[in-house]
């Protein structure tokens, strides 16, 4: 009996066979900005391998594994069979993000929105700029990822996403009662991100909870 295909491929890298491996493995659990260009739970559609969403399921997978240099192949590749795939350039504008280069960064996030058509496209986009400033922690960035996330808002009510985005930027600014709320409320969606909010709460009750004090003349 032949083996079940691989629902996850990655044809565009040169150690294509490797890293579907690893793919394979934590492709469950998927972190953020997988967005429109991918179905958020599981594994991808056998049926739509190849295709520019398939590409941008797994750049963002192998963005979730610490491969930015593979990723950045998957998106280039998708937007080689769809130069308008909004997924493809929120990818590549976090690639840079996360390698310091944030005009590329805010350039291909701008080319996201500008290719966005659908809602689901459109607030991932005012997500992925909730990203960008969480990582440049520029001028009023905490301002700027919030005006994101009302816009993101304001397009799909509650998109856990960017609640989640969100209360990682108010627990990188130290923030921690409005990211508990945040976490909090992508639990009660209860659609996607749930796993990783649960755990970002176990960390920020770490942080909150009380240090133990030591008493004068004891250790």
């Amino acid at each position: 009996m032949k083996g079940s295909r691989s629902a996850v491929k990655t044809g565009s890298s040169p150690r294509g066979g490797k890293i579907l491996n690893e793919v394979l493995v934590l492709a469950c659990g998927v972190w953020l900005f997988l967005g429109a260009c991918a179905p958020r739970p599981g594994l991808y559609p056998e049926s739509t391998l190849g295709t520019p969403e398939h590409c941008v399921f797994n750049g963002f997978v192998l963005l979730k594994m610490g491969r930015p240099e593979d990723a950045q192949r998957e998106f280039e590749q998708a937007l080689r069979l769809d130069p308008k795939c909004s997924g493809a350039h929120r990818g590549i504008g976090w690639v840079a993000g996360g390698r310091g280069d944030f005009p590329a960064a805010f350039a291909a996030m701008a080319q996201a929105k500008e290719a966005a058509v659908q809602d689901e496209d459109k607030a991932l986009v005012e997500v992925g700029f909730m990203g960008l400033y969480t990582m440049q922690k520029g001028p009023d960035w905490i301002q700027r990822v919030e005006r994101s996330f009302f816009a993101a808002r304001a397009i799909i009510e509650d998109l856990p996403e960017a609640y989640f985005q969100l209360g990682v930027a108010y627990k990188q600014a130290q923030r921690f009662v409005e990211a508990e709320k945040a976490f909090q409320r992508v639990i009660e969606l209860d659609r996607t991100l749930v796993p990783e909010a649960k755990e970002e709460l176990e960390s920020l009750r770490r942080l909150m909870s009380p240090k133990p004090t030591s008493t004068p003349g004891r250790p």
